[in-house]
C-alpha cells in the first residue's frame, strides 16, 4: 500500500508538471482521451445501427407485401435473411448499451479529474509553500482519476479493435435476395393501401380506452382496499396495487399496473403471434398497446388482432414459439430462451447465425 501511495504521489506530481508545461511527457489527459474515444465509437455504432434498422424495415415491408400478394418474392429466404440482420442488430445494440454505461462512467471520471486539477492549481497558487499533508492527498486524488481514465481508455481501445473485427459481418456473407426494386414496390403498395396505418390508429384508440378503464379500475380497487385506523388516519392496504391473477391471459398496462415497469418481456419483446403464424418472423411488439400477462410472464404483441389471438389461446402461441425455436436454433439466443433450451450447445446455436448460401 505504501508503494502504491508513493506511485500515486509521483504520478500526481508529474501530471501537475504537465499542466505547467514543465514535464509529464507522454502522459496525456487520459480521461479526456477516453471520452473522445467513446464519442467516436458512439458515432460509428449509432450509424451502423441506423443502417441495419433500415435494412430490417425494408425486409418487413417486403414480407408484408408478399403475404398480401402485392409483390412476388421468396418469403422464406427473406425471412432467414431478416433473422440474420436482426441478430447483428441485437449485437450492436448490446455494444451501444455497454458504451453508454462506459461513457457515463467516463463523464464522471473526467469531471472528477478536472475538479482535482483545479483544486491543485488553486492550492498551489494560494501560497508559496504548501504543506505536504495538504498537497499530497490532492496529488493522490488526481492520480486516481487519471488511472481510472486510463482504464476507460483501454476499454475504448478494446472496443475499437472489436468493432474492426465485427465490421466484416456488416455486409452479408451471402447474396441477399432483398432487391431495392422489391423494397420500392412494397413501400409503394403500403402508401397506396393505407389500411395498415388506419388499422394502427384504430388499435391505438382501442388500447387507450382499455388502458384508461384499467387505470380507473385500479384506482377504485385501491380506494376500496383503504381502511381507517383508530386515529382516523387512512391505512392503505398492502394489496392496493398487486399483480392480477394470470392463470388465464389478462391485459395489463404500465400506468395501471406498476409492476410492468420492472418485469422483463418474454421473447425479447417480439410478438409471439407473428413468430408462430409466420414461422419465426421477428416483429417487435408494440408497447403502446399494453401487454398481456400470462402465468406471471409478460408478452408484447404487434397489433390488437395479435392481442386478441393471444388472449384467446395463449398456451398455443407460447408453445408454438418454442417449437419454432427448435426448428430454427438461431432464435434460441435471439429470443433469450437459453434456460428453456439449456441442453442446446453453443455450437448448434452458432450454426444458425448465418444464412446458408444457396447452391
Amino acid at each position: 500500500d505504501r508503494l502504491q501511495d508513493l506511485s500515486n504521489y509521483v504520478l500526481g506530481i508529474r501530471l501537475f508538471n504537465m499542466f505547467l508545461g514543465r514535464g509529464g511527457s507522454g502522459l496525456g489527459v487520459a480521461p479526456q482521451e477516453a471520452w473522445d474515444s467513446f464519442s467516436e465509437l458512439a458515432v460509428q455504432v449509432d450509424g451502423t445501427v441506423d443502417e441495419i434498422q433500415k435494412q430490417c424495415a425494408g425486409y418487413m415491408s417486403v414480407l408484408r407485401a408478399i403475404e398480401a400478394g402485392a409483390v412476388v418474392g421468396r418469403a422464406e429466404r427473406l425471412q432467414e435473411e431478416l433473422v440474420e440482420r436482426r441478430q447483428l442488430l441485437s449485437y450492436y445494440r448490446s455494444l451501444q448499451d455497454e458504451m453508454r454505461e462506459a461513457s457515463d462512467e467516463c463523464r464522471e471520471v473526467l469531471a472528477r479529474f478536472n475538479e482535482e486539477a483545479s483544486d491543485l492549481r488553486n492550492l498551489v497558487q494560494s501560497s508559496a509553500a504548501v504543506p505536504k499533508e495538504d498537497v499530497y492527498p490532492v496529488f493522490e486524488a488526481l492520480a486516481g482519476a487519471w488511472t481510472d481514465g486510463r482504464g476507460l481508455l483501454d476499454h475504448a481501445n478494446a472496443l475499437h479493435s472489436l468493432l474492426n473485427s465485427v465490421s466484416e459481418y456488416e455486409l452479408p456473407n451471402y447474396e441477399s435476395r432483398l432487391r431495392q426494386e422489391l423494397v420500392d414496390k412494397a413501400l409503394a403498395w403500403e402508401q397506396e393501401d393505407g389500411n395498415d396505418e388506419e388499422q394502427q390508429q384504430v388499435d391505438l384508440k382501442r388500447s387507450q380506452e382499455e388502458e384508461a378503464a384499467a387505470v380507473e379500475a385500479s384506482k377504485q380497487a385501491s380506494g376500496a382496499d383503504t381502511g381507517e385506523s383508530s386515529e382516523g388516519d387512512a391505512q392503505p392496504s398492502e394489496n392496493a396495487v398487486v399483480e392480477p391473477p394470470s392463470d388465464e391471459p389478462v391485459r395489463v398496462f404500465k400506468d395501471a399496473h406498476p409492476f410492468v415497469l420492472s418485469r422483463p418481456v418474454e421473447f425479447s419483446g417480439y410478438c409471439p403471434v407473428t413468430l408462430h403464424d409466420r414461422d419465426g418472423m421477428l416483429l417487435p411488439g408494440n408497447p403502446g398497446l399494453g401487454y398481456v400477462l400470462y402465468k406471471s410472464r409478460l408478452y408484447s404483441l404487434s397489433s390488437m388482432a395479435a392481442v386478441d389471438a393471444f388472449v384467446e389461446n395463449a398456451s398455443q402461441y407460447v408453445q408454438g414459439v418454442l417449437d419454432c425455436a427448435r426448428k430454427h436454433p438461431a432464435l434460441i439466443t435471439f429470443l433469450s430462451l437459453h434456460e428453456t433450451f439449456s441442453d442446446v450447445t453453443l455450437k448448434k446455436v452458432a450454426a444458425g447465425l448465418f444464412v446458408k448460401a444457396e447452391k
